[in-house]
Parts: C-alpha cells; sequence; structure tokens
C-alpha cells in the first residue's frame, strides 16, 4: 500500500471519531442553539414599532428638506395620518391697491424711457395706456428692421497708393497697390500664392494698419481729402482708420471653420450681441435680421443648436457667411471661398454670392477662376513683390 493512500485512510478514520465525538458532547447543538437564538432576536417590528420609526422619519424629512409638488403633499399627508403638523409654507405678501398702481405706472415710465433713449423720441403723451406704448415700440423696432444700423449702404471701396512692410521684414509686401470697385459689385483678385492677396484682405479688413496709402468705403473723391499716416494716426476725411474698417467689412477667412468661436451654430451667431438691458430693442433687431439670413444662406431649416462639429463643409461656409451678413457689412471680403468643396456645394455658393450682390460689395481672393468668372466685375492680378495690376473680367486666365 502506499504512502499516499494510508494518510487518506488515517485522516478519513480520525474525520469520523472527531464528528462522533461532538455529537456526542453536544458542540453541534450548541452551535444550532445560538443561531435560533440569533434568529430569535431578528423578529420583525410589531406594528407600533413601524409607527414610530415612519413618524420620527417624517419628522426629520419635513425639518430638512425643502418638499415640493407631489412629495410636499405626500409628507404633508403622511404628517396628518401619523398626529403631525407639517412645516406652513411661506405665504407671499400680497401688495395692496396703491402698491399695485404704483408699480404699474413704475413699468409704464421705465417701457417709456427704454422708447425714448432708444430711438430720441418724445415721453409718452398723457392718456396713453401702456398697449400703445408697447405698439409704438414694436414700431419702432420694425422701423430699425427695415432701415438697418447707419451707413449701412454698399461700400464704394478705393484704395490709393497703399504699401505695407511689416516691422523687421526685409522688403514690402505690398507696393503701391491701387484699386476701385464701386457698390454691389463683385471684384476678383488673383495670382500666385504668396503674391500678397490675403494680406490685402486683411489691410482692407482693417486687421493691420497699412505703411502708406489709404483706403476708404466712400468713393475716390472722400479719398482725396485725407490719406493715413505711416505712423499709424486716424485719418480724417474719407481715408478710414482701422477701428472703422473692421466695424464696416466683414471678413470670411479661408477655411472658416478653423476660426469658429462658438460651439453651436446659435454660440457662433450671437458672438458680439449687445447684453445691456436698455439694449434689448438692438438685440430683437439682430434676432429678426439672423433670421432673415439664415433664409437667405439656406439655413433655416437647422437647429441653431446644432453643433458645428456636425456640419459638413458647405455649411460651416454657410454660418461663416451668416456671421458676417448679420452685422451688416457695407463690404464683404472672402478669401478663397470655394476652396476644399466640392462641386455641388460650390455651385450653391455661387448662386448665393450672386445674390448678395444686391446688398453688398464683394472682394473675393481665389484661384478658381473659371467658377467665378461669370459674377466677376472687376478683376486684379497681383504680380510677385506685392504689385498690383488691372486685369479684364472677360480675359480671366481659366486655370
Amino acid at each position: 500500500m502506499s504512502s499516499k493512500l494510508l494518510k487518506s485512510q488515517l485522516h478519513s478514520v480520525i474525520r469520523q471519531r472527531i464528528d462522533k465525538r461532538e455529537g456526542s458532547s453536544g458542540g453541534k447543538g450548541k452551535k444550532q442553539g445560538k443561531r435560533a437564538a440569533k434568529r430569535a432576536k431578528k423578529q420583525p417590528p410589531t406594528e407600533e414599532q413601524q409607527a414610530q420609526t415612519l413618524a420620527a422619519n417624517l419628522k426629520y424629512f419635513a425639518r430638512t428638506t425643502e418638499a415640493r409638488g407631489a412629495a410636499a403633499d405626500l409628507v404633508s399627508e403622511a404628517l396628518a395620518k401619523k398626529g403631525f403638523k407639517p412645516r406652513p409654507k411661506p405665504a407671499a405678501p400680497q401688495p395692496s391697491k396703491a402698491a399695485q398702481a404704483a408699480a404699474g405706472e413704475e413699468e409704464k415710465s421705465l417701457v417709456a424711457a427704454a422708447a425714448a433713449s432708444s430711438s430720441g423720441g418724445s415721453a409718452p403723451q398723457q392718456g396713453e395706456t401702456l398697449a400703445d406704448v408697447m405698439g409704438n415700440i414694436m414700431q419702432q423696432l420694425m422701423a430699425m428692421q427695415q432701415q438697418g444700423p447707419a451707413g449701412s449702404t454698399a461700400a464704394h471701396l478705393h484704395v490709393a497708393d497703399l504699401g505695407y512692410q511689416p516691422p523687421g521684414a526685409p522688403a514690402p509686401l505690398l507696393t503701391d497697390v491701387s484699386m476701385s470697385l464701386p457698390p454691389n459689385q463683385l471684384g476678383l483678385v488673383f495670382g500666385r500664392s504668396g503674391a500678397g492677396k490675403t494680406t490685402l484682405l486683411q489691410l482692407v479688413a482693417g486687421l493691420a494698419q497699412p505703411s502708406s496709402g489709404s483706403i476708404s468705403f466712400s468713393g475716390p473723391a472722400a479719398a482725396a481729402a485725407a490719406a493715413i499716416p505711416g505712423n499709424g494716426a486716424a485719418a480724417a476725411g474719407g481715408a478710414l482708420p482701422s477701428e472703422a474698417r473692421m466695424a464696416q467689412a466683414g471678413l470670411v477667412f479661408q477655411f472658416p471653420e478653423r476660426h469658429f468661436i462658438g460651439r453651436t451654430m446659435s454660440a457662433e451667431l450671437t458672438v458680439g450681441w449687445p447684453l445691456a438691458p436698455e439694449q434689448v430693442l438692438e438685440r430683437q433687431a439682430l434676432a429678426v435680421r439672423t433670421h432673415q439670413v439664415l433664409a437667405a444662406v439656406g439655413l433655416e431649416e437647422l437647429p441653431l443648436d446644432v453643433p458645428l462639429a456636425h456640419l459638413s463643409d458647405g455649411y460651416k461656409r454657410r454660418v461663416a457667411l451668416a456671421v458676417q451678413l448679420v452685422r451688416r457689412p457695407r463690404l464683404l471680403l472672402l478669401d478663397e471661398p470655394l476652396a476644399g468643396l466640392d462641386w455641388r456645394t460650390r455651385h450653391e455658393l455661387i448662386d448665393l454670392l450672386k445674390k448678395l450682390k444686391a446688398e453688398c460689395t464683394m472682394l473675393v481672393v481665389s484661384h478658381d477662376l473659371r467658377e467665378l468668372a461669370p459674377l466677376v466685375d472687376a478683376a486684379w492680378e497681383m504680380r510677385p513683390g506685392g504689385r498690383l495690376e488691372v486685369s479684364s473680367p472677360d480675359r480671366l486666365p481659366m486655370l
């Protein structure tokens, strides 16, 4: 017999003897007795004990929790059944008739003051009701929407002898650039990459100050009155400083989706809107203008809270155009608007630009001359060294 088998038999015999000894001495019975005692101690509470626990919990809930709505009703009902009074709800003080009348007069005066301050009008006549005052405000709002802000007519762009050399640059990026684009026309600037086309757009938009020359949005007659000095000081007359150009021009960058600020379409459209309480009429006018612009660019069916990251490249270009058009720019500047788009989206964007010519003047920088040729009223070619040469719209190089 092997040693392993012998050990197993010995262990089994010893285990049997131990079990018999424990059974005879009552060891196992003692364990079962202790378990029975524990089970006896864990008997379910009586109805009286349950009621006491529920009442204590309800009192604690009523003392520490602001119950509202259906929860408050349930707590009040349960406490009432148990003989407890729930915490009373604070009653809102009822204003007297004199206080109500005073509040109405104050509201009327505030609305009238807002209308007078926003439109420059006079206070309401004696006997006018609040409905009359609100009706006058709505009429003023409709007038603001139809007329738009001051100076919203299309720009007559005139650039004379413009030069630009950034600090530290060994040579100027633009040299003696001159151009004139009448209102409601589309101008095209084309040329090799790195010649200075985007730099010209940034200068016209007011993002940089020229080293020499003048930029005017009111034609050559106004520009002749003054020139932008080389030291960056604000010009007088028709030559506009950079702040005025930024206010009156809208620039849509190449790949504008890289420059979005908001996460959703509504957040992007409302960047920079006035927030002061007295500017409520301006916000209302901007809201109506935004609705009109979204319909014009084909975005009226999209929800305003749609994330911009979920839109296609074509719709992102439309959003970028809408952001600028809401501001009613006199001059719309577009840097490579067709870059990276498929042929269907290109045709849709071309049709949109054709409609926008009736609203503002447009200056476009692009290499896609074939698609833009039917819309072009004036064209220039940017030569190496930042020199601009006039080109004929009928003889554009079809690259």
